[in-house]
Protein backbone atom coordinates (compact mmCIF):
# COMPACT_ATOMS: atom_id res chain seq x y z
CA UNK A 1 0.00 0.00 0.00
CA UNK A 2 3.12 2.31 0.79
CA UNK A 3 4.28 2.15 -2.29
CA UNK A 4 1.54 3.29 -4.11
CA UNK A 5 1.23 6.38 -2.30
CA UNK A 6 2.50 9.65 -2.78
CA UNK A 7 3.40 12.05 0.00
CA UNK A 8 5.57 13.32 2.78
CA UNK A 9 5.52 10.10 4.72
CA UNK A 10 4.02 7.17 2.86
CA UNK A 11 4.51 4.53 5.39
CA UNK A 12 2.61 6.57 7.93
CA UNK A 13 -0.30 7.24 5.73
CA UNK A 14 -0.34 3.73 4.29
CA UNK A 15 -0.34 2.70 7.79
CA UNK A 16 -3.47 4.74 8.95
CA UNK A 17 -5.21 3.50 5.96
CA UNK A 18 -4.69 0.08 6.77
CA UNK A 19 -5.61 0.84 10.75
CA UNK A 20 -9.14 0.52 9.50
CA UNK A 21 -10.06 3.35 11.54
CA UNK A 22 -10.90 5.68 8.94
CA UNK A 23 -12.92 2.78 6.60
CA UNK A 24 -16.36 3.66 7.54
CA UNK A 25 -16.17 7.34 8.15
CA UNK A 26 -18.64 9.33 6.13
CA UNK A 27 -17.05 11.06 3.22
CA UNK A 28 -17.17 14.22 4.68
CA UNK A 29 -15.69 13.53 8.05
CA UNK A 30 -13.23 11.15 5.62
CA UNK A 31 -12.08 15.01 3.91
CA UNK A 32 -11.26 16.20 7.96
CA UNK A 33 -9.61 13.58 8.80
CA UNK A 34 -7.09 12.99 5.88
CA UNK A 35 -6.41 16.60 6.09
CA UNK A 36 -5.11 16.51 9.74
CA UNK A 37 -2.90 13.34 7.68
CA UNK A 38 -1.20 15.15 5.48
CA UNK A 39 -1.46 18.71 6.61
CA UNK A 40 2.15 20.59 7.64
CA UNK A 41 1.52 22.46 11.09
CA UNK A 42 0.17 25.87 10.29
CA UNK A 43 2.09 29.01 11.95
CA UNK A 44 1.69 29.09 15.72
CA UNK A 45 -0.69 32.00 15.47
CA UNK A 46 -3.43 30.38 13.39
CA UNK A 47 -6.81 29.26 14.38
CA UNK A 48 -10.20 28.58 12.87
CA UNK A 49 -13.53 28.99 14.44
CA UNK A 50 -14.37 25.18 13.42
CA UNK A 51 -14.71 22.74 16.03
CA UNK A 52 -12.79 19.16 15.32
CA UNK A 53 -15.91 16.71 14.57
CA UNK A 54 -15.89 14.40 17.45
CA UNK A 55 -16.01 11.51 15.78
CA UNK A 56 -12.66 12.66 13.56
CA UNK A 57 -11.21 13.36 16.89
CA UNK A 58 -12.04 9.73 18.44
CA UNK A 59 -10.54 8.25 14.96
CA UNK A 60 -7.69 10.14 15.11
CA UNK A 61 -6.77 9.16 18.78
CA UNK A 62 -7.05 5.95 18.08
CA UNK A 63 -4.12 6.34 15.31
CA UNK A 64 -1.84 7.50 17.99
CA UNK A 65 -0.12 4.76 19.34
CA UNK A 66 0.43 3.86 15.47
CA UNK A 67 2.32 7.29 15.17
CA UNK A 68 4.28 6.91 18.00
CA UNK A 69 5.53 3.33 17.55
CA UNK A 70 6.50 4.52 14.05
CA UNK A 71 8.21 7.91 15.35
CA UNK A 72 10.45 5.57 17.81
CA UNK A 73 11.37 3.66 15.18
CA UNK A 74 11.94 6.63 12.67
CA UNK A 75 13.93 7.87 15.67
CA UNK A 76 16.23 4.89 16.28
CA UNK A 77 17.23 4.94 12.75
CA UNK A 78 17.89 8.65 12.25
CA UNK A 79 14.88 8.50 9.40
CA UNK A 80 13.93 12.00 9.21
CA UNK A 81 9.93 11.67 7.60
CA UNK A 82 6.92 13.80 8.88
CA UNK A 83 4.36 12.63 10.55
CA UNK A 84 1.70 15.11 10.04
CA UNK A 85 -1.04 15.13 12.43
CA UNK A 86 -2.55 18.34 12.37
CA UNK A 87 -6.06 18.55 13.98
CA UNK A 88 -6.16 22.10 13.88
CA UNK A 89 -7.54 22.84 10.87
CA UNK A 90 -9.50 19.88 9.73
CA UNK A 91 -13.09 21.78 11.34
CA UNK A 92 -12.50 24.39 8.19
CA UNK A 93 -12.14 20.77 5.87
CA UNK A 94 -15.19 19.23 7.32
CA UNK A 95 -17.00 22.67 6.37
CA UNK A 96 -15.87 23.42 2.75
CA UNK A 97 -17.06 19.45 2.20
CA UNK A 98 -20.51 20.24 3.78
CA UNK A 99 -21.09 22.97 1.04
CA UNK A 100 -20.03 25.84 3.17
CA UNK A 101 -20.04 28.65 0.89
CA UNK A 102 -16.02 30.48 0.19
CA UNK A 103 -16.43 33.92 1.69
CA UNK A 104 -17.94 32.45 4.45
CA UNK A 105 -15.38 29.56 5.27
CA UNK A 106 -12.48 31.94 4.86
CA UNK A 107 -14.06 34.20 7.51
CA UNK A 108 -13.35 31.88 10.06
CA UNK A 109 -10.08 31.54 10.22
CA UNK A 110 -7.20 33.76 10.03
CA UNK A 111 -5.34 31.54 6.96
CA UNK A 112 -4.67 33.09 4.00
CA UNK A 113 -6.94 32.13 1.14
CA UNK A 114 -4.01 30.79 -1.08
CA UNK A 115 -3.13 28.35 2.46
CA UNK A 116 -6.87 27.60 2.63
CA UNK A 117 -6.22 25.93 -0.92
CA UNK A 118 -2.95 24.80 -0.36
CA UNK A 119 -4.84 22.54 1.90
CA UNK A 120 -7.74 21.61 0.29
CA UNK A 121 -5.93 20.60 -2.67
CA UNK A 122 -3.08 18.47 -0.32
CA UNK A 123 -6.25 16.60 1.24
CA UNK A 124 -7.96 16.54 -2.34
CA UNK A 125 -4.46 15.11 -3.59
CA UNK A 126 -4.10 12.26 -1.48
CA UNK A 127 -7.73 11.70 -1.17
CA UNK A 128 -7.71 10.85 -5.06
CA UNK A 129 -5.12 8.57 -4.46
CA UNK A 130 -6.63 5.87 -1.67
CA UNK A 131 -9.07 4.48 -4.26
CA UNK A 132 -5.73 3.44 -6.20
CA UNK A 133 -3.79 1.97 -3.60
CA UNK A 134 -4.30 -2.11 -2.80
CA UNK A 135 -5.42 -3.41 0.34
CA UNK A 136 -7.87 -0.23 1.02
CA UNK A 137 -11.41 -1.31 1.78
CA UNK A 138 -13.87 -1.16 -0.60
CA UNK A 139 -16.32 1.08 1.70
CA UNK A 140 -12.71 3.62 2.41
CA UNK A 141 -12.59 3.82 -1.43
CA UNK A 142 -15.94 4.60 -2.24
CA UNK A 143 -15.91 7.38 0.30
CA UNK A 144 -12.41 9.18 -0.52
CA UNK A 145 -14.17 9.29 -4.21
CA UNK A 146 -16.83 11.06 -2.49
CA UNK A 147 -15.02 13.25 -0.42
CA UNK A 148 -13.52 13.85 -3.60
CA UNK A 149 -16.42 15.09 -4.82
CA UNK A 150 -17.43 17.13 -2.46
CA UNK A 151 -13.91 19.51 -2.13
CA UNK A 152 -13.60 19.43 -5.73
CA UNK A 153 -14.82 22.79 -6.51
CA UNK A 154 -13.45 26.57 -7.21
CA UNK A 155 -11.77 28.19 -6.01
CA UNK A 156 -10.08 25.10 -5.09
CA UNK A 157 -10.33 23.53 -8.33
CA UNK A 158 -9.52 26.52 -10.51
CA UNK A 159 -12.52 26.10 -12.44
CA UNK A 160 -15.44 28.39 -12.83
CA UNK A 161 -18.49 27.14 -14.57
CA UNK A 162 -16.54 24.64 -16.52
CA UNK A 163 -13.57 27.29 -17.82
CA UNK A 164 -10.38 26.83 -16.38
CA UNK A 165 -9.40 30.18 -15.27
CA UNK A 166 -5.78 31.57 -17.07
CA UNK A 167 -2.88 32.09 -14.62
CA UNK A 168 -1.54 35.38 -15.10
CA UNK A 169 2.38 35.36 -15.95
CA UNK A 170 4.40 37.47 -13.73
Amino acid sequence: MAAALRGENELWLALALASGELDDLPPHLLAAAIAALVTETPRSDSWCNYPIPSEVEERLAALSPIRRRLFQVQRRYHIIFPLWYEWDLIGLVEQWALGTPWNELCAETNLDAGDIVRLLRRTLDFLAQIPHAPHTSPQLRQSAQQARYLLDRFPVNDLLEGVELETATV
